[in-house]
């Protein structure tokens, strides 16, 4: 058994020497602002889009407080110069980091089509140096080995520092987001992602009970409620999504019940959460064996009594919280080109989507109550054609099913009442 261990501790020595078996907690990229900075850097600019990256340690500080700031002044920037700004803050996910380096279809790749696929919906042909549509990457240290088992053994750690980032510094990041966007709420459109793990950093931030550091969206829905604001002020955010959510359904209860309260009183029940379809979406592939299988079965081995009970699957993999199923559905016949699926809502349905893979397909996403109208929180389970598996988030498809949950909500474009402003020069 020594001999065994000592030969283990050599080969874990030896991996880690030579850089191939641990990722330090350390910064992969540059902030805009620092000059004869080495590496990956924090800031890019595409066509109709940009795009700043803020990491954080596992203690939850930032590695350079200059890269939130400099992603704050980028809203203010492209709002000025535009007359108004749509901004997709994304928490990435398991096994990655702010690194693009380990393969080419990680969260840094990926999310980096997604804006360029979005740039096409928020900043059509805009080329300009302060396109309207920010992303802001928020990064931590979500791979930490590269060999398995021992990539995978990491499960426990980072789903501890989820929470905990979720609950110090990406939540004091998430705050200061929305105060900046809060300024000029009405010329803005902020949308916030979390995907796997990033999901759990996520609905801490947004939703955590923590007194000292409530969940922004928390803290808006008890001023609405203690009318200390008024209930018709617009919320923090317009959509927030929760995505292949590496996560138990503790914290999604507790914000469903608390939605449940806020709106079923008459004097608030005409909020904008309230009436949003939806104002949160939790939406898992089944064809997901991370959040599927292993999730559950790691919590069962070693579960979080202090944090999530033995909550052991996440929202949208516990059927009795769906609010709605995704039925797949003849597609419409056309000539040419297919357009967009859509439909119009009604008693037994809320949208439409397709999807593209070997072939179309199109689904129908219908209530799980017909006739009852659902709250602002969704939750729902898409198969393998729409996302294929754990990793595969920022696709066409995925993109399209927001798309439409945009179109539905009338948020697909620039907020009512601005106007494309010309950039500067």
């Amino acid at each position: 058994m020594i001999a065994m261990r000592t030969l283990i501790w050599i080969l874990l020595a030896g991996l880690t020497a030579s850089g191939q078996f641990l990722v330090g907690d350390q910064s992969y990229r540059c902030p805009a602002s620092e000059t004869g900075c080495k590496g990956l850097h924090a800031f890019e600019r595409g066509s109709g889009y940009t795009i700043n990256y803020a990491e954080y340690r596992d203690s939850g500080m930032p590695f350079k407080p200059r890269e939130l700031q400099d992603a704050l002044d980028q809203i203010e920037a492209a709002r000025q110069a535009n007359g108004w700004a749509a901004v997709v803050v994304y928490v990435h996910g398991w096994k990655n980091n702010a690194n693009e380096r380990y393969d080419n279809v990680n969260d840094v790749v990926r999310f980096r089509a997604a804006m360029v696929r979005l740039a096409r919906q928020y900043a059509p042909g805009n080329s300009s140096q302060t396109p309207p549509l920010v992303g802001i990457y928020l990064a931590w240290r979500v791979l930490t080995l590269t060999v398995e088992p021992f990539k995978t053994m990491s499960y426990w750690p980072r789903r501890y520092f989820g929470r905990k980032i979720g609950q110090s510094g990406m939540h004091d990041a998430m705050r200061q987001i929305v105060d900046k966007v809060g300024e000029h709420r009405d010329q803005y459109r902020l949308f916030f992602v979390g995907r796997s793990f990033g999901a759990r950093v996520l609905e801490n931030a947004a939703d955590g009970v923590d007194t000292r550091r409530p969940g922004f969206m928390r803290n808006h829905r008890v001023q609405v409620a203690t009318k200390a604001v008024s209930a018709e002020s617009l919320p923090p955010a317009d959509l927030i999504a929760y995505v292949n959510a590496a996560t138990a359904s503790t914290v999604t209860r507790k914000t469903v019940d608390h939605l449940t309260m806020l709106c079923g009183k008459p004097e608030t029940s005409a909020s904008p959460v309230c009436n949003a379809r939806p104002f949160y979406l939790a939406v898992t592939s089944t064809a997901d064996l991370a959040t599927g299988v292993i999730l559950p079965v790691a919590n069962l081995v070693f579960p979080a009594l202090t944090s999530d009970g033995l909550h052991l699957l996440s929202a949208a993999n516990t059927p009795w919280l769906h609010t709605h199923t995704v039925v797949e559905v003849r597609c419409p016949l056309e000539s040419g080109l297919p357009t967009p699926f859509r439909c119009d809502a009604d008693k037994d349905k809320d949208f439409c989507s397709d999807a593209f893979r070997d072939t179309r397909a199109c689904y129908e996403v219908r209530r799980v109550n017909p006739g009852v109208t659902p709250g602002p929180f969704w939750i729902m389970n898409v198969n393998g054609q729409v996302i294929k598996d754990h990793g595969d988030v920022w696709n066409e498809n995925l993109l399209n099913m927001l798309s439409s949950i945009l179109h539905l909500n009338g948020k697909e474009g620039q907020p009512p009442g601005t106007q494309q402003v010309p950039p500067p020069g």
